[in-house]
């Protein structure tokens, strides 16, 4: 049977980890987790639950899985967020790929997105699918800021595999927040970074409300009720968060402000 490494980067995630682990030890030879220095019990649960465990200060996320990748023993590696965990049909998937041996270099895995107790089928949340499973020798993970992807050539043939890899993201309003407020931070920063223009006033105001309305009503995000309510007016929010954030780092180059 092929080898398989999973490599995972973690912070303070001790309310998520152990699931992670559980399910990737299903399918996987070894477990790598990257750490940023938690200060929780994330690195107790790890090592109790036999993974390599290594601190590593904070590159930025795609230079932080890279970086884990390099202690990857095996030619495949499975990389997965601290808050994701194999469901049953995908770990079957993944033990019949190993079984029958790889026949492409990179696979992707359709993601399931809990929000507030439930897990959405609708709005911006789906279809999420994503290239996480990979021969290392033909990807590597680009240096975005935020919502960071695995580069790999187009000529590349991928297989999405049955099941589904189950992200538990936000249990509260409040934990959505502060996400929300810290990615769109780095997302502003990203588009600076990038030579994204100034916004105008009619970006502004016409890019939020066409974020809800693709979530809302193209992606039909109204079928998951009031979470699919909520999702698309925070999408709509992160948004305006974004390029309001950005048109400030273009104030402030203009206008530096003085010590």
């Amino acid at each position: 049977m092929e080898k398989l490494s999973a490599i995972i980067i973690t912070y303070n995630e001790e309310q998520n980890i152990a699931a992670t682990i559980d399910a990737a030890w299903k399918v996987c030879d070894e477990i790598i987790v990257v750490d940023n220095g938690s200060t929780d019990g994330t690195k107790k649960i790890c090592i109790e639950k036999g993974v390599t465990f290594i601190t590593h200060a904070w590159m930025g996320f795609g230079k932080q899985r890279n970086f884990a990748v390099t202690h990857a023993e095996n030619d495949y590696v499975l990389v997965l967020d601290s808050d994701e965990v194999l469901d049953e049909d995908l770990i079957k998937s993944i033990l019949e790929v190993k079984q029958q041996g790889y026949t492409q270099q990179i696979y992707l895995l359709k993601r399931l997105n809990f929000y507030y107790g439930k897990f959405i089928r609708h709005g911006m949340e789906n279809p999420d699918v994503k290239a996480r499973l990979y021969h290392k020798s033909f990807a590597k993970w680009n240096d975005k800021l935020v919502h960071e992807d695995l580069e790999f050539r187009p000529y590349l043939k991928t297989i999405q595999l049955k099941g589904f890899l189950l992200h538990y993201t936000y249990r509260s309003v409040s934990e959505h927040f502060i996400k929300m407020d810290k990615y769109s931070s780095l997302s502003a920063e990203e588009y600076f970074r990038t030579g994204k223009k100034n916004p105008g006033f009619g970006k502004l105001m016409l890019s939020p409300a066409f974020t809800f309305i693709k979530a809302f009503i193209l992606r039909r995000g109204f079928l998951d009720g009031w979470r699919g309510w909520l999702l698309a007016i925070l999408h709509a929010n992160t948004t305006l968060q974004k390029y309001a954030k950005l048109k400030m780092i273009y104030l402030h180059e203009k206008h530096p402000v003085k010590d």
